[in-house]
């Protein structure tokens, strides 16, 4: 697997492993928690860099007459609720400060939210890793029973199709004749950088099935 590969994969697996952590801790907490009317009192807004989200303030009073306020983990843009809205509380009756309001934004929106951030690049390493092994046993293949092809570098630019966090790969293209007929070759994704070794060169060798030519696997000095 590239090394971009491994970082995605480990990336999303730490945002997988803390959305599962978070969704035990809201299990454990419905399995104490009691539940309790309560009142948003105040919808307090967050400012950002191009966005302005709001969290609700809300006030309960404990089945032993604590009345307490609580400032709500979650925001959201459009808000969830309103000033002066009746909800519905669970708090801990061992820790009477730690509530939340019974929706399912204000419970599962943390573990929702950290597990979509981890399954994207889980998924994508994932991909590219199981395409790097794919491509390393039709290699191990064509080196035996393969022909080697001397080809023209055409073209090297980046593959603008795909895109992970801002990034997109490099691709090599390459001219070669094959039974005395052209044929163009392309490379895999090259996620290190532009490919300025072989697009100097000029030239790189290309590995395909005799029998099915489009079976190929292009020898790129960069190759991750």
């Amino acid at each position: 697997m590239s090394k971009f590969g491994l970082m995605a994969v480990l990336f999303g697996a730490v945002f997988v492993g803390l959305a599962l952590w978070q969704g035990q801790e809201t299990q454990d907490f419905l399995a104490v928690s009691v539940r309790v009317p309560g009142k948003v009192i105040q919808m307090e807004a967050s400012h950002g860099s191009d966005s302005t989200t709001y969290r609700p303030i809300f006030e309960y009073t404990t089945k032993d007459g604590q009345t307490l306020t609580h400032r709500s983990e979650m925001s959201s843009n459009p808000p969830t609720y309103h000033r002066g809205e009746e909800v519905e509380v669970l708090y801990d009756p061992a820790y009477p400060e730690k509530a939340k309001i019974n929706g399912f934004f204000s419970l599962w929106g943390l573990p929702v939210i950290l597990g979509a951030f981890g399954c994207v690049p889980l998924l994508i390493g994932l991909f590219m890793g199981m395409a790097h092994a794919a491509r390393q046993q039709l290699r191990a293949r064509l080196e035996r029973f393969g022909n080697k092809l001397h080809c023209k570098v055409t073209d090297v630019s980046q593959n603008t199709s795909f895109h992970v966090n801002g990034r997109s790969p490099w691709r090599i293209t390459a001219l070669g004749q094959v039974s005395a007929q052209p044929m163009e070759f392309h490379s895999h994704n090259l996620w290190k950088g532009r490919p300025v070794q072989t697009e100097a060169a000029g030239h790189v060798d290309v590995l395909y099935d005799p029998a099915d030519p489009k079976k190929y696997v292009m020898l790129v000095a960069e190759d991750d």
